[in-house]
Protein backbone atom coordinates (compact mmCIF):
# COMPACT_ATOMS: atom_id res chain seq x y z
CA UNK A 1 0.00 0.00 0.00
CA UNK A 2 0.81 3.45 -0.83
CA UNK A 3 -0.13 6.77 0.27
CA UNK A 4 0.71 9.93 -0.93
CA UNK A 5 -0.49 13.32 0.97
CA UNK A 6 -0.18 17.10 0.13
CA UNK A 7 -0.32 19.99 2.17
CA UNK A 8 0.61 23.14 1.38
CA UNK A 9 2.84 25.15 3.41
CA UNK A 10 3.91 28.82 3.40
CA UNK A 11 3.96 28.56 -0.95
CA UNK A 12 5.70 24.95 -0.65
CA UNK A 13 3.86 21.68 -1.08
CA UNK A 14 5.06 19.34 1.34
CA UNK A 15 5.09 15.67 0.82
CA UNK A 16 4.34 12.45 2.70
CA UNK A 17 5.20 9.26 1.66
CA UNK A 18 4.16 5.56 3.13
CA UNK A 19 5.23 2.61 2.28
CA UNK A 20 3.92 -0.97 3.64
CA UNK A 21 4.36 -3.90 2.70
CA UNK A 22 1.16 -6.97 3.46
CA UNK A 23 2.16 -10.59 2.77
CA UNK A 24 4.83 -13.02 3.20
CA UNK A 25 8.54 -12.28 0.91
CA UNK A 26 10.17 -9.48 -0.69
CA UNK A 27 9.56 -6.52 -2.55
CA UNK A 28 11.41 -4.34 -4.61
CA UNK A 29 10.37 -0.62 -4.58
CA UNK A 30 11.63 2.75 -6.09
CA UNK A 31 10.38 6.24 -5.42
CA UNK A 32 10.94 8.75 -7.85
CA UNK A 33 10.47 12.53 -6.90
CA UNK A 34 9.67 15.02 -9.77
CA UNK A 35 8.71 18.73 -10.01
CA UNK A 36 9.24 21.85 -11.79
CA UNK A 37 9.68 25.56 -10.45
CA UNK A 38 9.35 29.31 -12.62
CA UNK A 39 12.84 30.19 -12.55
CA UNK A 40 14.09 32.54 -10.04
CA UNK A 41 14.20 36.26 -11.06
CA UNK A 42 12.31 36.01 -14.40
CA UNK A 43 8.45 36.93 -14.91
CA UNK A 44 6.03 37.44 -17.70
CA UNK A 45 6.58 40.77 -19.67
CA UNK A 46 2.85 41.76 -21.06
CA UNK A 47 5.07 42.58 -24.05
CA UNK A 48 7.31 39.75 -24.19
CA UNK A 49 10.31 41.78 -25.97
CA UNK A 50 13.62 41.94 -25.83
CA UNK A 51 16.26 43.59 -27.59
CA UNK A 52 19.72 43.37 -28.18
CA UNK A 53 22.26 45.81 -26.48
CA UNK A 54 22.52 48.10 -29.14
CA UNK A 55 18.71 47.80 -29.96
CA UNK A 56 19.07 46.76 -33.40
CA UNK A 57 17.67 43.31 -32.53
CA UNK A 58 14.23 42.84 -31.30
CA UNK A 59 12.51 39.22 -30.59
CA UNK A 60 8.74 38.64 -29.12
CA UNK A 61 6.33 35.84 -28.65
CA UNK A 62 2.41 35.97 -28.53
CA UNK A 63 0.69 32.67 -27.16
CA UNK A 64 -2.91 32.42 -25.84
CA UNK A 65 -2.24 31.82 -22.79
CA UNK A 66 -5.05 30.19 -21.60
CA UNK A 67 -6.24 26.91 -23.66
CA UNK A 68 -7.99 23.81 -23.43
CA UNK A 69 -6.35 19.70 -23.76
CA UNK A 70 -6.51 18.64 -27.10
CA UNK A 71 -6.95 22.20 -28.92
CA UNK A 72 -3.93 23.56 -30.90
CA UNK A 73 -2.86 26.91 -30.70
CA UNK A 74 -0.06 29.09 -32.47
CA UNK A 75 3.24 29.87 -30.90
CA UNK A 76 4.11 32.84 -32.89
CA UNK A 77 7.30 34.27 -32.57
CA UNK A 78 8.60 37.53 -34.09
CA UNK A 79 12.62 38.78 -34.83
CA UNK A 80 12.80 42.52 -36.14
CA UNK A 81 16.08 43.54 -37.51
CA UNK A 82 16.10 47.50 -37.54
CA UNK A 83 17.22 49.95 -40.49
CA UNK A 84 19.87 51.16 -38.01
CA UNK A 85 21.11 47.43 -37.46
CA UNK A 86 25.25 47.35 -38.08
CA UNK A 87 25.67 44.37 -40.17
CA UNK A 88 23.74 41.32 -41.84
CA UNK A 89 22.96 38.55 -39.54
CA UNK A 90 24.97 36.08 -40.51
CA UNK A 91 23.48 32.70 -39.93
CA UNK A 92 21.05 33.63 -37.19
CA UNK A 93 19.43 31.03 -34.69
CA UNK A 94 16.49 31.23 -33.64
CA UNK A 95 15.02 29.04 -30.38
CA UNK A 96 11.60 29.03 -29.33
CA UNK A 97 10.56 27.16 -26.16
CA UNK A 98 8.32 24.57 -26.01
CA UNK A 99 5.61 24.04 -22.68
CA UNK A 100 5.83 20.80 -21.73
CA UNK A 101 3.42 18.13 -22.51
CA UNK A 102 2.72 19.85 -25.58
CA UNK A 103 2.81 18.36 -28.93
CA UNK A 104 4.37 20.44 -32.32
CA UNK A 105 3.44 19.59 -35.35
CA UNK A 106 6.59 19.25 -37.07
CA UNK A 107 4.80 18.91 -40.53
CA UNK A 108 3.82 22.35 -40.50
CA UNK A 109 7.48 23.42 -39.39
CA UNK A 110 9.25 20.99 -42.19
CA UNK A 111 6.97 23.59 -44.24
CA UNK A 112 8.72 26.24 -43.79
CA UNK A 113 11.74 25.38 -44.92
CA UNK A 114 12.72 27.25 -47.93
CA UNK A 115 10.59 30.39 -47.14
CA UNK A 116 11.58 32.80 -45.24
CA UNK A 117 15.04 32.28 -45.16
CA UNK A 118 14.46 28.98 -43.16
CA UNK A 119 17.49 26.54 -44.01
CA UNK A 120 15.97 23.89 -41.49
CA UNK A 121 14.36 23.01 -38.29
CA UNK A 122 15.11 21.01 -35.31
CA UNK A 123 12.73 19.82 -32.32
CA UNK A 124 13.95 19.06 -28.99
CA UNK A 125 11.84 18.12 -25.65
CA UNK A 126 12.56 21.60 -24.77
CA UNK A 127 12.47 23.80 -28.30
CA UNK A 128 12.49 24.20 -31.61
CA UNK A 129 15.29 25.82 -33.76
CA UNK A 130 15.04 27.57 -36.66
CA UNK A 131 18.39 28.03 -38.45
CA UNK A 132 18.09 30.54 -41.44
CA UNK A 133 20.60 31.55 -43.79
CA UNK A 134 20.87 35.01 -43.23
CA UNK A 135 18.76 38.48 -41.48
CA UNK A 136 19.37 41.40 -43.46
CA UNK A 137 18.58 44.73 -41.32
CA UNK A 138 15.40 45.98 -41.94
CA UNK A 139 13.89 42.74 -41.93
CA UNK A 140 10.77 41.74 -40.01
CA UNK A 141 10.14 37.37 -39.95
CA UNK A 142 7.12 35.73 -38.27
CA UNK A 143 7.72 32.06 -37.54
CA UNK A 144 4.43 30.06 -35.82
CA UNK A 145 4.90 26.90 -34.23
CA UNK A 146 1.50 24.90 -33.69
CA UNK A 147 1.32 23.08 -30.54
CA UNK A 148 -1.26 20.74 -28.82
CA UNK A 149 -1.00 20.36 -25.22
CA UNK A 150 -1.68 16.78 -23.70
CA UNK A 151 -2.98 17.08 -19.79
CA UNK A 152 -4.49 20.11 -17.84
CA UNK A 153 -1.42 22.42 -16.36
CA UNK A 154 -0.11 25.69 -15.56
CA UNK A 155 3.75 26.01 -17.53
CA UNK A 156 6.35 28.39 -17.92
CA UNK A 157 7.40 27.96 -21.70
CA UNK A 158 11.19 29.09 -22.17
CA UNK A 159 11.91 31.78 -23.46
CA UNK A 160 12.84 32.56 -27.20
CA UNK A 161 16.13 34.03 -28.31
CA UNK A 162 17.86 34.62 -31.53
CA UNK A 163 21.48 34.84 -31.92
CA UNK A 164 24.20 34.46 -34.71
CA UNK A 165 25.95 31.43 -35.04
CA UNK A 166 29.45 32.55 -34.98
CA UNK A 167 28.42 35.58 -32.06
CA UNK A 168 26.25 33.81 -29.85
CA UNK A 169 26.56 36.62 -27.62
CA UNK A 170 25.22 38.91 -29.93
CA UNK A 171 21.42 38.50 -30.10
CA UNK A 172 18.01 39.09 -28.00
CA UNK A 173 15.73 36.93 -25.80
CA UNK A 174 11.98 37.60 -25.33
CA UNK A 175 10.56 36.95 -21.84
CA UNK A 176 8.87 33.63 -21.08
CA UNK A 177 4.98 32.96 -21.07
CA UNK A 178 3.15 31.48 -18.80
CA UNK A 179 0.24 28.72 -20.02
CA UNK A 180 -2.47 27.53 -18.65
CA UNK A 181 -4.12 24.48 -20.18
CA UNK A 182 -7.62 22.94 -18.89
CA UNK A 183 -8.91 20.05 -19.35
CA UNK A 184 -12.24 20.21 -21.96
CA UNK A 185 -14.71 18.82 -20.19
CA UNK A 186 -13.83 21.70 -17.22
CA UNK A 187 -15.76 23.75 -19.37
CA UNK A 188 -19.16 21.96 -19.52
CA UNK A 189 -18.59 21.12 -15.89
CA UNK A 190 -18.82 25.20 -15.23
CA UNK A 191 -21.78 25.54 -17.52
CA UNK A 192 -23.87 22.76 -15.44
CA UNK A 193 -23.61 24.66 -12.44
Amino acid sequence: MLKLRSRRASGFVQHTVSLRWDGEGQVAYQLVQRWAEARAGVTDRADGNGSSRDGAIAISTTINPSMRTGETAIEMVEVTVHRDAPHTLEMPIITVGVPPGCDVDMEELDGLVGKKGVERVERTQREVTFYLSHLEPDTFVQLPIWLTPRFPMTAQIPPARVYEYYQSDYGATASPKTLTVRRTSDDDELRSR
